[in-house]
């Protein structure tokens, strides 16, 4: 099963650091950095027979269709990826997803302005997403 798994939401409320900490978790796993702009993450996770593509960029302008599109080119069964909760790449994510077979599952980070719960919530969500990429990985 191919899908993507797309962490929505405005901007500023944890979905790069909650999809950062995915790719942490993932450390027993061989990954390929197949670039890293900023403080964002884009790369490939090998998971058994299966093939993790993870890019935190999900802001306008920020080339969110086209590293998709190449984590499609390189057979990626599972994507994860941002995405702002409306507008183009949000378009950029339904789009990919239908013309290219993938079933399309959106999720959206725990938000709290307590600083002492917003590691809590972040590290819940990504172990929650972890979870999910075992579950499609075995469907």
């Amino acid at each position: 099963m191919k899908a993507i798994i797309c962490m929505q939401g405005k901007a500023n409320i944890g979905k790069t650091h909650t999809l950062r900490k995915v790719y942490e978790k993932l450390n027993s796993h061989e990954k390929t950095i197949l670039e890293q702009p900023n403080d964002d993450i884009y790369a490939t996770i090998k998971m058994g027979d299966f093939l993790i593509g993870i890019t935190t960029q999900g802001d306008p302008m920020s080339g969110l269709k086209e590293r998709l599109n190449e984590l499609m080119q390189k057979s990626c069964d599972i994507i994860v990826c941002a995405s702002r909760s409306k507008g183009y790449t949000v378009e950029d994510v339904e789009n990919s997803a239908l013309q290219n077979g993938y079933s399309l599952i959106w999720s959206s980070p725990f938000v709290t302005e307590d600083k002492t719960l917003r590691e809590t919530c972040q590290d819940y969500m990504a172990q929650s997403i972890i979870n999910l990429i075992n579950g499609i990985a075995y469907v």
